[in-house]
């Protein structure tokens, strides 16, 4: 099969009553050893324009809140945001222990490794 990316900002839209984090382990049961690490794309809703619409900004508390929930699940998160200036992801943001990369315009990659 084809594995399935989990979308927060479309989960959050459109599901069949699950919570995010039980429709992220259906998208991860769909990952295979050869498919790599499951990723999921993180983004928000922008309040002011239609929806599905991305929000310019991350949402710092709600992104934060969303890392702590993950608790042993290993995946690879792409944040989505309408910013067009270089964003920095800082560490703080989660937890120092885990490796954050530098997103681009808009977008950025986060390695989540489980503890222990």
């Amino acid at each position: 099969g084809i594995p399935v990316l989990f979308d927060t900002l479309h989960h959050s839209i459109r599901n069949d009553g699950e919570t995010p984090l039980r429709g992220l382990d259906l998208a991860m049961a769909t990952w295979g050893p050869a498919d790599g690490t499951p990723m999921v794309d993180y983004s928000t809703q922008d309040p002011a324009r239609r929806t599905g619409a991305h929000a310019v900004t991350l949402d710092v508390e709600h992104f934060r809140s969303f890392v702590r929930r993950l608790r042993r699940r290993d995946v690879d998160v792409m944040l989505e945001t309408r910013t067009r200036r270089r964003a920095r992801c800082r560490p703080a943001w989660c937890s120092t222990s885990w490796p954050m990369g530098t997103p681009g315009e808009g977008e950025g990659r986060i390695r989540r490794r489980p503890a222990g």
